[in-house]
């Protein structure tokens, strides 16, 4: 039998429904449910399991949503923008941590700290979200420069990768790889082949190397990021919490690094050397207490 949890807005015991232990896709598949709030906890016993919104919006602080819903329409994986959506509305999403932390920076006017907290060089001119711009919505002209380069490593145009983070100034560009729960995936066996399409010669001092390390995901940001800001100074940030740089997640962190050309301008930051920052801490109450309630479990 699933144990009593309660509501996260209204603090009230959560209904029952039935009992399950099969993990849920989505509100109706969560056995405990407060439908007044309309949020539903996953079917696990763990003290402190994973909230499901019926409305992803409710994930998210209301000041934070204007834009959201284009950015989510208008997502570059056209395959993956419906369950990026709903996954957007889980309490341990990455995608509704990353939509909270980067648009608070533009919705508030506060890109010069968002600078500092990222130790960039130069002041944030455009700030891409999986593709999309999120200074000016309009602006499209860096989204159709990222499908271009995605499409020259022959990605399928439905299926493109969509970086999580890009953040552009007038001599940078930087893809953030953000992770929150998750870690860098590490493949393995035949699965490497789908390394194969982003090997670029100018772009690494030993590809096999960079493949060897089994983190494809690193190596797609690094050969789509490194075509995408021909012309700048290309970073790219590995961003999650502290143990994913732990000593045996480095190993293979450094053999990625030491594959490129350019090995300083990969760059692991922590979660917590941001959050810790008294920069962050002079943020507005609300935001800083929202984003530290999701490093609480």
């Amino acid at each position: 039998m699933l144990s009593t949890i309660y509501c996260p807005k209204c603090k009230k015991p959560m209904r029952l429904l039935f009992d399950s232990s099969t993990a849920p896709n989505k509100y109706e598949d969560c056995a405990r449910r407060c439908e007044n709030c309309g949020v539903g906890a996953s079917n696990s016993t763990i003290e402190t399991p994973t909230f499901i919104y019926r409305n992803y919006k409710d994930n998210i602080p209301e000041r934070l949503l204007t834009g959201l819903d284009f950015t989510l329409k208008n997502s570059l994986n056209i395959y993956n923008r419906d369950n990026k959506k709903r996954k957007i509305g889980y309490s341990t999403s990455e995608d509704a941590l990353t939509w909270i932390f980067f648009s608070y920076f533009v919705t508030e006017s506060k890109l010069s700290i968002l600078q500092a907290l990222l130790d960039l060089k130069n002041p944030i001119e455009e700030i891409l979200l999986w593709g999309v711009p999120i200074i000016d919505f309009l602006h499209l002209d860096y989204t159709n420069k990222l499908k271009t380069a995605c499409l020259k490593f022959g990605e399928d145009v439905n299926k493109l990768s969509e970086p999580d983070c890009i953040i552009i100034s007038n001599h940078e560009v930087m893809f953030i790889e953000v992770k929150f729960y998750s870690e860098n995936p590490k493949l393995e066996g035949e699965a490497l082949k789908k390394f194969e399409k982003y090997f670029a010669n100018d772009s690494y001092s030993d590809y096999c190397r960079a493949t060897s390390s089994g983190l494809y995901e690193l190596v797609r940001n690094w050969t789509i990021g490194d075509e995408f800001s021909k012309g700048k100074d290309f970073y790219l940030m590995n961003l999650g919490k502290q143990k994913l740089f732990s000593q045996n997640k480095k190993i293979y962190l450094d053999q990625f690094r030491e594959s490129l050309i350019n090995p300083s301008k990969f760059i692991c930051k922590s979660w917590e050397s941001i959050i810790g920052r008294i920069e962050f801490l002079s943020l507005d109450s609300w935001f800083v207490d929202e984003i530290q309630k999701r490093f609480s479990k």
